[in-house]
């Protein structure tokens, strides 16, 4: 249950997400195979994230996230590890899991947690 309950899989609901005026998503860009696409990361928590993208990005691949709240910007890499398609006419969700291999990934990591939370609060 404690794995399922990841963004990877079952990202977070909120009731009024329809609803844009209450959206506490944050605005992205993700990079991939060498194209970037404007996308909304929509949940992040234990070391996931769930972004919402109208792109196709294969399952496995390697994408960078490049967030921007005001004057902070950070980047950030992940390997997608799950594709949902709900309806037509909305994103698609990914599931991305973030690659730490290094102790300023892990740092950047904690700065899009930060940026995630002064967006929330807006």
């Amino acid at each position: 249950m404690y794995i399922l309950s990841s963004p990877i899989y079952y990202p977070r609901v909120s009731w009024w997400e329809y609803d844009f005026r209450y959206r506490d998503d944050l605005k992205i860009k993700i990079k991939a195979h060498e194209t970037e696409y404007d996308a909304r990361l929509t949940d992040l928590r234990r070391h996931a994230g769930c972004v919402a993208l109208f792109e196709e990005v294969r399952l496995g691949e390697e994408i960078i996230i490049n967030a921007k709240v005001d004057d902070v910007s950070v980047n950030l890499r992940g390997y997608v590890m799950s594709k949902r398609k709900e309806m037509i006419g909305r994103p698609i969700i990914y599931g991305v899991q973030f690659k730490f291999d290094s102790r300023t990934n892990k740092k950047r990591y904690n700065e899009l947690v930060g940026l995630w939370i002064i967006q929330k609060n807006k």
